[in-house]
């Protein structure tokens, strides 16, 4: 859930950005108002993009090794090279 929560803050933050930059060749009021929805919605994107690099696990050396054999402790399928291991 976490995830859909910062991929909607970074989709939402790009798409603002996209319609405040489309009138920062405005003059006066509304190009001070279109700098403002720009700057704001970078900055709501940029919350996005680092909820989303918070929310990622880093992957452990143990992970890896488990991941690589089975109950009894051996490789699966012994006899059959798989990718990673030493010929």
């Amino acid at each position: 859930m976490k995830h859909k929560i910062a991929f909607g803050l970074a989709a939402a933050g790009l798409l603002g950005t996209f319609i405040g930059a489309s009138g920062l060749d405005a003059e006066g009021q509304a190009g001070n108002l279109a700098f403002l929805i720009t700057a704001i919605s970078l900055g709501i994107m940029g919350l996005g993009l680092l909820l989303e690099k918070k929310n990622k696990k880093s992957v452990s050396p143990s992970t890896i090794t488990r991941s690589l054999t089975n109950d009894i402790g051996q490789k699966p399928m012994s006899g059959v090279y798989q990718m990673g291991d030493k010929k």
